[in-house]
């Protein structure tokens, strides 16, 4: 595949390859494993915690997945981290598991949440993501190609 034709030729797991949240729940290891060994392509959204690190998960609120009120952005990674999603052996994955995980094996589209345009491509770049492509700019959110199967 060259460039990004790979956002057309592949099936996208939105969220990663779930169950609609029945057992394989949402941005969860589980669900980023079963789209790897599909051959899928994943799409996922990053949040950052209160110490700064970059964590996987949707929703600002840790009601639906977590079962508990309260906000995401004002947890630590560690505190997030013992949180099961769905009541699954799932916690909440940092990005960086996700990415050990995933090893550049599929293509990958990255949601970052609620972060202000300016501060968030400097924490992007930081993190490495310099050639990254950007995809989607919709609805305060950019989608990010950041790797891609060689």
């Amino acid at each position: 595949m060259t460039s990004a034709s790979w956002i057309k030729d592949l099936p996208v797991a939105h969220r990663g390859f779930h169950d609609m949240n029945h057992q394989v729940w949402e941005n969860t290891l589980s669900a980023f494993s079963r789209a790897v060994e599909a051959g899928f392509a994943i799409e996922c959204d990053v949040q950052l915690a209160s110490d700064s690190v970059p964590v996987i998960f949707h929703d600002h609120d840790l009601e639906r997945l977590c079962g508990i009120k309260g906000d995401i952005r004002e947890k630590t990674s560690s505190e997030l981290g013992m949180l099961s999603v769905g009541q699954t052996k799932d916690k909440i994955p940092t990005l960086k598991q996700m990415l050990a995980l995933v090893a550049g094996k599929v293509p990958l589209v990255i949601e970052i949440k609620g972060a202000r345009r300016r501060r968030r491509g400097r924490r992007v770049r930081r993190g490495g993501a310099r050639n990254s492509r950007r995809l989607s700019g919709q609805g305060g959110a950019d989608e990010l190609r950041l790797s891609h199967p060689a």
